[in-house]
């Protein structure tokens, strides 16, 4: 019998079952940073996990005989629903509130507003953390979505907003659980983002601090900059660059495990929702759901 458990530590969990998990993750993280048909493969990848929480199968990722033409399939109907959910939100923003939402809610291939969370850097004021949870919540609703729109391998079924709503209406807590889980995720990469912010910050002092050694002017020219790394030398400027690509690689595999811990949360969620009885995309949902664990502690 399936788990009904849900939540971030749940999907964390499945997402370690198996030896040598880390291994997709290190993928993953090449693979996306191909422009546009490595990002949908990513896409693919994680809603293709989804899918069996939705099913009810609690399995980690595949990582054999994995289908890369349905990984590409499913990730580009995700991603055109992305894209335009993305353009409609965008066009109401601008007639209701009479502004366009920001690019960081729903950046290529990550819908979990880690751009958002970035791009608000040191989270400035209130008006930044109220924004970046609201963008989090549209980005939580794209995502589920998406997830409809891989159940039922159809764009138009992601579209299905009234079927959407209906979701939420009878489990107003468990959407309210994956918005937390999605908003944790984004708090875990945005805090790496900080402090690989701060050790760059370190570096950047260290690199003046060479630089009124060396009593060339900071960065004034391109003469001046090309002295301080004469004087700094070969070796400790390949160091640094060393750091930072590998603070960058390391970034894209955090960001991944959370792309597909979050978005493994949404399967779940909708594995509450019994897609085995589910009709045609227009259908409204079964009776009976949602289901939830017997002894109510399904949720973690």
């Amino acid at each position: 019998m399936p788990s009904r458990q849900m939540g971030l530590v749940s999907s964390w969990r499945l997402l370690r079952k198996e030896k040598g998990w880390w291994k997709p993750l290190v993928v993953l993280a090449l693979v996306g940073w191909i422009p546009v048909l490595g990002q949908t493969a990513v896409l693919g990848y994680a809603y293709e996990w989804a899918r069996l929480s939705a099913w009810g199968l609690d399995r980690a990722p595949k990582r054999h005989g994995v289908d890369y033409s349905k990984l590409l399939t499913s990730g580009g109907i995700c991603f055109l629903v992305m894209l335009t959910m993305r353009v409609a939100i965008g066009a109401i923003c601008r007639v209701l509130f009479g502004f366009t939402d920001s690019n960081g809610w729903m950046p290529m291939g990550m819908v979990l507003g880690f751009g958002s969370m970035l791009r608000c850097g040191m989270l400035r004021d209130a008006n930044d953390v109220v924004g970046s949870l609201v963008e989090i919540l549209l980005g939580s609703f794209v995502m589920c979505a998406m997830m409809r729109a891989t159940v039922y391998d159809s764009f138009k079924a992601g579209w299905r907003v009234d079927r959407l709503f209906q979701m939420i209406g009878r489990d107003p807590k468990g959407f309210l659980k994956l918005y937390v889980s999605v908003v944790m995720a984004s708090l875990v990469v945005w805090s790496y983002w900080l402090l690989c912010a701060l050790l760059l910050t370190s570096l950047v002092f260290w690199l003046g601090a060479m630089a009124l050694l060396s009593s060339a002017s900071y960065f004034s020219d391109i003469t001046s900059m090309v002295t301080l790394m004469a004087r700094i030398g070969a070796l400790p400027l390949l160091a640094c660059s060393v750091v930072v690509l590998a603070m960058l690689f390391l970034g894209a595999v955090i960001a991944n495990a959370m792309q597909l811990v979050s978005i493994n949360v949404a399967g779940q969620w909708f594995r509450r929702f019994d897609v085995a009885r589910w009709g045609v995309s227009s259908a409204p949902l079964p009776d009976g759901v949602p289901i939830h664990s017997p002894d109510g502690a399904g949720d973690q």
